[in-house]
């Protein structure tokens, strides 16, 4: 985000261009500055990134059960719509494409992780 606040890069996520304005107009009124870090060495604030944008990351997975020790983050299957014998499309505050074929979907998370609540959903019906 440091980069696109700062105008040295482009804002092309909507969700966070209101938000990248209002942070320009605060550095402008405190009179501050930002810095860019790599992420290796800033993990900590890259996690909470991530999880401000996909929601907190899956817990790890259980050795003897395959499943995580929390599913209350699973996708609601009720909010998947197919829409061939292998792509859905998964409804929620954002619509995203779910490929069953490739194991592939449109979300962030996905993105990132190549992993996401979407496709364990659609993984589930099928």
């Amino acid at each position: 985000m440091v980069n696109q606040v700062t105008g040295r890069w482009k804002v092309k996520e909507p969700r966070l261009q209101e938000l990248a304005e209002r942070a320009k107009e605060l550095l402008k009124a405190t009179k501050s500055s930002l810095s860019w870090a790599p992420r290796e060495e800033n993990k900590d604030a890259d996690a909470l990134s991530n999880e401000a944008l996909d929601g907190p990351a899956k817990p790890a997975q259980s050795a003897l059960t395959g499943k995580g020790a929390d599913d209350t983050a699973a996708f609601p299957a009720e909010r998947l719509e197919r829409v061939t014998g292998s792509i859905y499309i998964a409804h929620g505050s954002e619509d995203y494409a779910v490929d069953l074929l490739h194991k592939a979907c449109t979300c962030p998370s996905f993105q990132h992780r190549k992993r996401c609540k979407h496709l364990e959903a659609a993984e589930r019906l099928a």
